[in-house]
């Protein structure tokens, strides 16, 4: 009876300590939520890309040159073969060039030196299934163009002589084409970033980013428009200005990234606590 009596208290008190662990870290969780500012976010990227200002801004203006000689070899005929070819080149250039930047990128944020040629040398890990991470995004795109195509057929029915209605059609229309798009865009912005960072495969990667950004979208669409705007006005700046604030728009990226990286920790913990 006494043995029986023992073990129940046991019982009781590792139920409590688990209980006591779990509310530890769901108060961490919930302060550390509340100070994720796209701001203080912005803020830091800011301070990362003048202590990193020669190579950041370096690295984007040779990817940048590169991009728009793509550009001007594929020419203006989408039926032409050179389109095509240059327009395949660009895009292998940026998902390789991007997963080394994200590398140095990544390094500088977390405090490390960084190394250019180890950065870019984690290109030949990447597996040929990295290229499931444009095709997504394309289509995305194509399924916010046929939204798009389907409203504006709908807003067609709608007899002129109602411009207020056409404009609550037009209205309607970019809600029904843009928004669920930009919606998955930005919660698969980091896929990226887990393929150079974890060796994710393109699914995995994709899967990483959707559930880190859980509980975040708000934040991070603010953080979206903060950074369009920014690079609105680098883009007015002669276009000179394009590649500084592109630099500030990568290194918040990567700043934003560490941060719900601390979230997604925190979360396993809570997990592993249950399963223990």
């Amino acid at each position: 009876m006494f043995l029986k009596t023992g073990g129940m208290i046991l019982e009781i008190r590792d139920k409590l300590l688990y209980l006591w662990r779990v509310i530890n870290l769901l108060i961490r969780f919930a302060m550390e939520a509340l100070t994720f500012s796209p701001l203080e976010a912005l803020k830091k990227g800011w301070a990362l890309t003048k202590k990193h200002f020669f190579v950041s801004v370096g690295l984007l203006g040779l990817y940048l040159v590169l991009a728009v000689f793509c550009v001007v070899l594929a020419g203006t005929k989408p039926a032409a073969f050179r389109f095509w070819i240059s327009a395949t080149v660009l895009l292998l250039i940026t998902l390789f060039f991007f997963i080394g930047f994200d590398k140095f990128l990544l390094a500088v944020a977390r405090g490390e030196k960084p190394d250019l040629y180890a950065s870019f040398g984690a290109i030949r890990k990447i597996g040929p299934s990295i290229l499931l991470l444009p095709s997504v995004i394309v289509a995305t795109g194509f399924v916010a163009l046929v939204l798009a195509m389907l409203s504006t057929v709908l807003r067609g029915l709608v007899p002129p002589i109602y411009p207020d209605i056409l404009l609550r059609w037009f209205l309607i229309s970019l809600a029904i084409a843009v928004v669920p798009a930009y919606y998955v865009v930005v919660r698969l912005s980091y896929a990226l970033y887990a393929v150079t960072d974890k060796n994710l495969g393109a699914d995995d990667a994709l899967a990483e980013s959707w559930i880190l950004t859980h509980g975040f979208t708000g934040k991070l669409i603010l953080m979206w428009i903060m950074l369009i705007g920014i690079n609105i006005l680098g883009l007015l700046a002669l276009g000179i200005g394009l590649v500084v604030s592109l630099a500030v728009t990568f290194h918040t990226f990567t700043v934003s990234y560490e941060i719900l990286q601390e979230f997604e920790i925190v979360e396993d913990e809570i997990l592993v606590d249950k399963i223990s």
